[in-house]
């Protein structure tokens, strides 16, 4: 379960998936509170807890499969660092690596405009599952 990149990960990258299948965490509560998604296997949320003694990287709130784009969002929203940590869930995996400035410039105004709103919605996605 190596991290492909974390929430304290500078947003300079975007990463695609060729291969294999990363889960997508969002950040625990910090209060202790039940998460929606904790709250159907009666888990409780607790900084650094993993009820199966494996390291917290939050609650999984998405699963990417290959050809998926990871990390555009945090940079089009003009996030330093990255909102969610991002984990292989797979034995094996290829992930490509693009500077996300190089990327964003090879789109057009039009549909970077979309991408941003696209953005926004994903993060209330996420923080709505994960709360």
């Amino acid at each position: 379960h190596e991290v492909l990149y974390g929430t304290k990960t500078p947003a300079l990258q975007v990463f695609i998936a060729r291969e294999g299948e990363f889960g997508v965490h969002c950040p625990a509560p910090k209060d202790g509170r039940r998460t929606s998604a904790a709250a159907s296997k009666q888990i409780i949320a607790k900084p650094g807890a993993d009820p199966f003694g494996r390291e917290q990287h939050g609650v999984l709130t998405a699963l990417a499969a290959p050809m998926q784009v990871m990390g555009l969002a945090d940079h089009l929203r003009g996030e330093k660092t990255h909102r969610e940590n991002v984990v292989c869930r797979s034995a094996a995996a290829r992930v490509y690596c693009v500077r996300a400035k190089v990327l964003a410039n090879h789109l057009s105004p039009e549909l970077r405009e979309r991408l941003l709103e696209s953005a926004h919605l994903n993060q209330q996605f996420l923080h709505k599952r994960s709360c």
